[in-house]
């Protein structure tokens, strides 16, 4: 194998995982912020009822 079909190989590689790792990133930000977003909106809907 040299070195031009190694590159060809090894890059896709490395780019798909960076994609990843941002995409995961990515992924877990969005979940965290829906979370919280969630809960304050619970928390004006009902939090008011509530005897917290």
């Amino acid at each position: 194998m040299d070195l031009t079909s190694l590159l060809y190989v090894i890059v896709p590689l490395f780019i798909l995982f960076i994609v990843v790792r941002i995409f995961k990133g990515i992924i877990k930000f969005l979940f965290m912020a829906l979370i919280v977003v969630g809960c304050f909106w619970l928390y004006f809907k009902y939090g008011y009822k509530l005897p917290i």
